[in-house]
């Protein structure tokens, strides 16, 4: 009930902050609705005309904030890609053929390079060629002057679950687009959110390569678990040879586990990359799950498969022998797999200090040692997965092994200041994304932990001393009582789910905005321009024509203009606001 409490607690100071920086900060998704379902040959007049109904239409620099996905737009942008890495090249090497001596293999590598550059000129002539007219996919994003004409079209457009479908239940102010085609409305991602190419990946094509990529990471685990079976079978073909032995293939155990936990660390984010995933939020969401879930599983079959392989002289099982072997395993793979991924995640070995060892002494253009020197990118699902993982491990096993509740203390103090350090030094700055990835760790994740914990403790208290010999005690007047208290304790768990962290409690909260700022006047304000352009033209990546703060979240220009700097900030601060500097 306490960690209940708390989690209670925290969702609603999450609601509160989340709610602030809405309150505070403008961004262009305030401002923008994603539509789906649309036709292939729908046009940007066609929606202009169908959504000017709910209010104006955004225009910055004079062109219209309406942006249709067409289909092509991921192998144009391979191809651009593969043309710009080969430009690269060419400036790299072109300097490396003036030194001879020190640089043999240039002339070879050049070679290559304008082969890779006409390849990807000639295909993207190709494209050029056989495309007779654009298709759109299905999506597109359109910006409206006002929030509040974007908030009056979400209203009209609320989406019906299957339920409220299944009873015949229809939305009566939601309109046809072109009178005949239904379409989905809802609130846009932020456009650093947005995986542009992933747009035209079919909901059938996304669905079998997240089965295809579960199955995979699904058979790693089972791996990695017949791994551990063959070590842990060692009284079947060894016999017991002493503590030496034992220990010895305990630690080898332990190392499959890292290891394996390690390859899933690598691997869940390349399927992720597969899985085709629309914004980057749900992507992270996916890595943070799939790694969590499989990590524990991992780790708890494996410590539960010592129950039969701790075996005494006389042959028998017991508790006692389960904590030597599988109490020893847990402790070692949580210290040890905590240790190891934050060393990686402090060093960046892989992706930032052995390329910038090797590869950096050799860049001779400016071009290429930026590209060796960029910035890696913050996964939140990443980081959030390696806590929520001892978090679970943690609830579930504390109460046979109470020092993995200090391991885990000690992992969160580290981690903080860990990753403190690389948000201010190492990585680049973070996107805009949603709180997705915060939302299902508190409100799916932990309480499943909590539960897990109400499950297990029990279990560890009762028949651990009832009868230290079984893994399953037969029912008892002593063991009654104990599974009644805890089925009423998971009872009360899931009765205050529901009302208090799923449904989004409501927090006191009372900061509002004073007035409506158009859209072209939000400073600094991102607009939803994919990196390449769908087609010939190059659409304009400079953003709006206003003075930029370059943090991608947009403040309200005020009535002080552009003249001073402290005046200008203490507006801002007493929320005035004024014209637009052009």
């Amino acid at each position: 009930l306490a960690f209940m409490a708390f989690l209670i607690y925290y969702r609603r100071a999450q609601l509160r902050t989340q709610r602030e920086i809405q309150t505070r900060i403008r961004t262009a998704s305030d401002y923008s609705i994603l539509v789906s379902n649309l036709p292939a040959e729908v046009s940007e007049e066609e929606l202009m005309e169908h959504f000017s109904q709910w209010g104006d239409i955004a225009q910055v620099d004079g062109r219209d904030q309406v942006v249709i996905c067409y289909r092509g737009y991921s192998e144009r942008a391979r191809v651009l890609e593969l043309r710009e890495k080969a430009e690269e090249d060419l400036e790299q090497f072109n300097l490396q053929m003036q030194s001879p001596t020190e640089f043999p293999d240039a002339r070879g590598a050049h070679a290559a390079a304008s082969k890779l550059l006409e390849r990807a000129n000639n295909e993207l002539r190709q494209m050029s060629e056989r495309r007779q007219g654009k298709a759109c996919c299905g999506y597109a994003v359109v910006t409206f002057r006002l929030e509040s004409s974007c908030r009056k079209c979400l209203d009209d457009h609320i989406h019906l679950n299957w339920f409220q479908r299944l009873l015949g239940r229809t939305n009566p102010y939601a309109k046809l687009f072109k009178n005949s085609v239904p379409i989905k409305v809802r609130m846009a991602p932020q456009p650093s959110d947005i995986i542009w190419e992933n747009l035209e990946v079919g909901r059938t094509s996304r669905a079998f390569r997240f089965t295809a990529t579960s199955c995979i990471a699904l058979l790693l685990v089972l791996i990695a678990t017949g791994l551990i079976a063959v070590v842990n079978g060692k009284h079947f073909f060894i016999g017991n040879e002493g503590i030496l032995l034992t220990g010895l293939l305990n630690v080898v155990a332990v190392v499959i586990i890292i290891v394996s936990n390690v390859a899933m660390f690598v691997l869940i984010p390349i399927l992720s990359v597969y899985e085709a995933h629309i914004t980057k939020s749900k992507m992270e969401v996916h890595i943070m799950l799939r790694l969590w879930l499989f990590q524990v599983l991992n780790t708890l079959i494996a410590a539960f498969m010592f129950w039969d392989a701790s075996r005494n002289k006389s042959g028998a099982t017991n508790w006692g022998h389960w904590f030597a072997d599988g109490g020893f395993l847990l402790v070692n793979v949580i210290i040890g797999d905590a240790t190891l991924m934050n060393v990686i995640e402090f060093y960046r070995p892989f992706d930032v200090m052995i390329p910038r060892q090797i590869l950096g002494p050799k860049c001779m253009t400016q071009k290429r040692l930026n590209r060796v020197y960029e910035a890696p990118e913050l996964s939140l699902g990443m980081r959030f997965q390696m806590i929520l993982k001892h978090f679970t491990l943690a609830l579930a096993l504390g109460s046979a092994l109470p020092i993995a509740y200090w391991l885990i203390a000690i992992l969160c103090i580290v981690t903080y200041w860990i990753d403190k350090y690389n948000v201010l030094r190492l990585y680049k700055k973070p996107a805009l994304v949603n709180e997705a990835v915060a939302h299902v760790s508190v409100v799916y994740v932990a309480p499943f932990s909590l539960l897990l914990h109400l499950c297990l403790a029990p279990y560890f208290y009762t028949v651990v001393i009832t009868c230290p010999t079984e893994l399953i005690c037969t029912p008892s007047g002593l063991l009654t009582p104990t599974y009644i208290l805890l089925a009423v304790a998971a009872s009360i768990l899931l009765l205050l789910w529901q009302p208090l962290l799923h449904r989004e409690p409501a927090v006191e909260y009372e900061l509002v905005r004073e007035r409506e700022v158009p859209f072209h006047c939000v400073q600094g304000i991102e607009q939803y321009n994919p990196k390449h352009p769908w087609g010939d033209h190059q659409p304009s990546n400079e953003g709006p024509a206003v003075a930029s703060s370059g943090d991608g979240s947009g403040r309200e220009l005020n009535k002080y203009g552009q003249g001073g700097r402290g005046n200008a900030r203490r507006a801002a601060d007493e929320g005035e606001i004024g014209i637009c500097v052009f």
